[in-house]
């Protein structure tokens, strides 16, 4: 981002829930101010999303064209999902046999027999075209280097890369690379929101919970109960909150409230909680100790 001496939140109704800024990660208050090369989280309605990305400058053409290198089980089936919307696919493979499957199973892609480190070969099959490329090879070395070839030909595409290894996650990060994703990490985090929907029947109101900024932070939401002594109908600007979490949304009736200082939390809310903390099983423990 290029928004560096300038308030958190730029756009009303537009909040930024998160900041990452090398190895460190706020949760950004009023006086928090951005710099250049800061990653945001923000929340907000879906078209209010729309709004705020082209202002920043930010929105891309739709994804047409897509380049999956590697033909695994996750390129199998992310091929499927972009075949079945209409996308036009293209899976490089190396290994012959496993091609041949492919073309089987995906008859709407184009399969390329081919080494993903062949950069010449990515060049003739139109690597430099593709709206999107997906590194997914065995190799998180590979992947990462494809990555940074595909970046390289120009920043209109977008360029994932998958790695096994957790740590290589923030070299991905720190070569330039937007979205570096580990299925391992993906997997604890689907564990972790398992787990906490499990206790959800003994001694918590978390009701949903996800994980981002590479673990750092949580988002939760919490369902009103009667237990809101403190909390519910007090504005939000008279609430001692814990200073590591932000009250990102409330959701009243089906309809979400991107809260300001006179908004109150009423039972029967569901309330979406940013935080970094750890612990939080109720929407009492938002308040400072």
């Amino acid at each position: 981002m290029s928004y560096e001496h300038e308030p958190v939140s730029p756009f009303r109704g537009t909040p930024i829930c998160a900041v990452r800024r090398e190895e460190e990660v706020f949760i950004p208050k009023g006086d928090f101010v951005l710099r250049d090369g800061d990653r945001i989280s923000i929340t907000a309605e879906p078209n209010e999303v729309t709004r705020v990305f082209k202002k920043w400058g930010l929105l891309r053409k739709k994804v047409d064209d897509v380049m999956l290198v590697g033909g695994g089980l996750i390129s199998y089936y992310l091929g499927r999902m972009l075949c079945g919307i209409g996308a036009r696919v293209v899976i490089v493979e190396k290994d012959a046999a496993r091609c041949r499957e492919l073309c089987e199973l995906l008859p709407d892609a184009t399969i390329i027999g081919g080494d993903s480190t062949d950069h010449e070969l990515l060049g003739e099959v139109g690597i430099q075209n593709m709206d999107g490329v997906v590194a997914l090879t065995g190799s998180d070395e590979e992947n990462i280097i494809l990555g940074m070839y595909a970046d390289s030909l120009g920043e209109a595409r977008k360029v994932v890369v998958k790695v096994n290894n957790g740590n290589l996650v923030r070299l991905g990060e720190r070569a330039g690379l937007e979205s570096v994703l580990s299925p391992k990490h993906i997997t604890a985090n689907t564990i972790v929101r398992y787990v906490r929907g499990m206790s959800n029947s003994l001694d918590s109101n978390v009701e949903a919970l996800h994980t981002f900024c590479s673990g750092q932070v949580e988002a939760l939401e919490f369902s009103v109960g009667t237990q809101t002594e403190g909390v519910a109908g007090i504005p939000l600007k008279d609430l001692q909150l814990r200073r590591d979490l932000l009250l990102a949304c409330i959701i009243r009736d089906g309809r979400p409230i991107i809260p300001g200082g006179t908004d109150v939390i009423r039972r029967g809310d569901h309330v979406l909680v940013v935080t970094t903390a750890d612990g939080l099983n109720d929407i009492t423990d938002i308040l400072s100790k």
